[in-house]
């Protein structure tokens, strides 16, 4: 979005602010895998399955840990200057 947006309004703070998004959206990213493996789990193994309770145990937390880190990232940019305050 801020490639288009680039060409529209030639200000240098679009590339920063593309620069800064990055790591929420890789976070975003790592998310949707996880809710992906969770949904596949459920299709392919039985209900009784010991490994699909752990595999979808370890699919929950791991959602609930990268649903927390995407919050921080998307409150560490900084959207007026197009800067990450995280690093």
């Amino acid at each position: 979005m801020a490639d288009a947006l680039k060409m529209v309004d030639p200000d240098k703070r679009w590339r920063r602010l593309k620069k800064a998004g990055r790591p929420l959206f890789q976070r975003l990213g790592e998310l949707r895998d996880v809710q992906i493996m969770a949904e596949w789990v459920e299709k392919l193994a039985g209900a009784d399955d010991a490994v699909r309770k752990g595999l979808l145990d370890y699919a929950g937390a791991q959602e609930h840990q990268l649903k927390g880190e995407c919050l921080g990232e998307l409150q560490a940019v900084d959207l007026a200057g197009g800067k990450s305050q995280s690093r």
